[in-house]
C-alpha cells in the first residue's frame, strides 16, 4: 500500500470521537474538494447537500463548519437529533448535524438517542461519561450535554 500523506492530528469531534473507527473518516491521498489541501484523510460517510460531495471533503473542513457554511451541508439529519423525546439545545443539534462526521448505516437516530441519554461516546480504552439530567442535580453542563 502505498504511504498516505499527510501528517496533521485530526480534529477532535464532541460527539463522534472516533470517526476512524467508525470508518466515517479514511486514509486518503485525496484533495478535499473545499480547501484542496492534501491532509490524509478524507469523510466517507452521509452528506446532505445539493452538490455530490460523497468522498470529497476533509475533516477539518467539517469540523469547522466550513463544508455546512459553503455548500448547506449537513452530516445527521438534525430532526433526527435527540428523537424529539425532549429538547435538545440547537448548539448542540447544529454541532452533531453540520460540524459532526455522520456514519453510514447508523440509524438515523442513534446518534440523537445517545443524547438524548446524556451519554457522551467514549474514546478507546475510556468508559462512557454520563452528564447530568436537567434539573436532577450531580457534575455536568446545566443543560446536560458535556462542555469539555
Amino acid at each position: 500500500m502505498a504511504e498516505i500523506a499527510g501528517n496533521e492530528e485530526l480534529p477532535d469531534f464532541r460527539y463522534h470521537p472516533d470517526p476512524v473507527g467508525t470508518e466515517s473518516i479514511q486514509p486518503s491521498n485525496d484533495h478535499c474538494r473545499c480547501c484542496e489541501r492534501l491532509r490524509g484523510f478524507i469523510y466517507v460517510g452521509p452528506v446532505y447537500a445539493d452538490d455530490n460531495l460523497e468522498d470529497t471533503l476533509c475533516p477539518w473542513y467539517i469540523a469547522d463548519g466550513s463544508a455546512h457554511q459553503q455548500y448547506d451541508a449537513a452530516f445527521t439529519d438534525a430532526a433526527g437529533v435527540g428523537l424529539g423525546w425532549e429538547p435538545v439545545p440547537t448548539r448542540v443539534v447544529e454541532e452533531v448535524s453540520f460540524r459532526t462526521p455522520g456514519v453510514r448505516g447508523l440509524a438515523t437516530g442513534t446518534l440523537g438517542h445517545a443524547l438524548r441519554r446524556r451519554v457522551r461516546l467514549s474514546r478507546p480504552g475510556r468508559r462512557h461519561r454520563p452528564c447530568r439530567e436537567v434539573g436532577r442535580g450531580g457534575a455536568g453542563h446545566p443543560d446536560g450535554y458535556e462542555d469539555e
